[in-house]
């Protein structure tokens, strides 16, 4: 299985951090972008959360995606796949655990997947 990327929770603290900087410089200017999300399965994961700690239940979330992107004049980019999440109940939010993207085509047609995160 191919991985174009896996953050850990310090690289995506470091990413939030860059965000609320709001200096990135990945896409200037903006691009246009639709994201369609459908088919969405939500299913209770047996055995998950724990009374002894603070685990809450999870769930697993399944659905897939749609993105259209245009650039510039002539850059359009679309792609498409699922997603299977991991959803964590906490008794004031839900927090997401995993995420795992699964494109539909063999190699993308993007530059960037910055959209993504």
């Amino acid at each position: 299985q191919l991985e174009y990327f896996t953050d850990d929770l310090t690289m995506l603290q470091v990413r939030v951090a860059k965000i609320r900087t709001g200096l990135l410089q990945t896409e200037n200017p903006p691009s246009r972008t639709v994201r369609l999300i459908n088919n969405v399965q939500v299913q209770a994961i047996p055995g998950s959360g724990d009374a002894d700690t603070d685990n809450g239940p999870h769930f697993g979330v399944q659905s897939a995606f749609l993105l259209y992107r245009h650039r510039r004049q002539r850059e359009v980019e679309i792609l498409a796949g699922h997603r299977n999440d991991r959803w964590r109940a906490t008794p004031d939010r839900w927090l997401l655990a995993e995420r795992e993207i699964l494109f539909a085509a063999n190699v993308l047609p993007t530059k960037s997947l910055s959209l993504f995160y």
